[in-house]
């Protein structure tokens, strides 16, 4: 029996594009491919966004995953959204199923002297006019106890978009 190597490529179906098939990627390439950008992504964090719905890559017939290119770009918007706009899983499903593309998630600014930069997408969080005292009550709570625990560490920059 021959065991396949995780980090492997294998060639994937023509890109009717590109004049050469493109390269399909193992689980274990696509992690190691992530891994500079979001350093605590793991195998088992991609099979948890495949189980979520998120990400669905094609198959072999053994049942080895294989990420197209844009299966890799559709995670990188994913851990994007996640890891700078905080959206839970089921609001990101949403965002990706309205039709909001790679394009509209830039890769956070370089941050320098220890600066964490933190951004979100006007139009990605609704806000409401009529939001309850209470409510207002604990996410300025939540938001006070974020900055206590963080301003031990990094500063941080926090830039609104209009």
């Amino acid at each position: 029996m021959a065991v396949q190597d995780e980090h492997a490529t294998v060639p994937a179906d023509p890109d009717p594009d590109a004049g050469a098939p493109r390269k399909a990627m193992t689980i274990g390439a696509v992690c190691k491919a992530l891994e500079q950008e979001f350093p605590d992504i793991s195998i088992s964090k991609i099979r948890y966004l495949e189980d979520q719905k998120l990400v669905a890559p094609r198959r072999t017939p053994g049942g080895y995953r294989l990420y197209s290119a844009g299966d890799v770009q559709r995670l990188r918007t994913i851990l994007r959204l996640q890891r700078d706009e905080f959206l839970p899983l089921r609001v990101i499903r949403q965002e990706l199923a309205s039709g909001r593309a790679a394009d509209d998630v830039a890769p956070t600014a370089s941050a320098s002297d220890g600066e964490v930069v933190i951004s979100r997408v006007a139009e990605s969080v609704p806000c409401s006019a009529s939001l309850s005292r209470s409510a207002a009550a604990r996410a300025g709570s939540a938001l006070s106890s974020a900055m206590t625990m963080l301003s031990v560490g990094p500063r941080i920059i926090i830039v609104a978009t209009p």
